[in-house]
């Protein structure tokens, strides 16, 4: 399944960003500059969607991005998504951690 959704971007008083997809449930991270953030974010959402999918959970349906807003320093920006993509990404890397024989 591919989609979009948009993320908000939050600075961190740390440093770095704290990250979420508001329209999935549980989807947030951070990083410690902006696009360690966008890859940690879609990785997350990508495996939320996933487990959704699989569980038989409703997929949200994305918002506008007119509709969410940033925080004063932060930004929103699409995120897209492609479970089928990363399914096939987790299928290729599965090995054994032994010999069979």
């Amino acid at each position: 399944m591919k989609s979009t959704y948009t993320a908000v971007f939050t600075p961190d008083p740390c440093g770095g960003f704290e990250v979420r997809i508001p329209d999935i449930p549980h989807c947030f991270t951070r990083g410690a500059t902006a696009q360690e953030a966008r890859e940690l974010i879609e990785d997350a959402a990508s495996q939320m969607l996933i487990f959704m999918e699989d569980n038989g959970f409703e997929i949200p349906s994305p918002s506008f991005s007119v509709v969410l807003t940033a925080p004063e320093g932060g930004f929103t920006a699409l995120i897209s998504i492609d479970t089928d993509k990363t399914r096939m990404m987790e299928d290729s890397q599965t090995t054994l951690p032994f010999a069979l024989t």
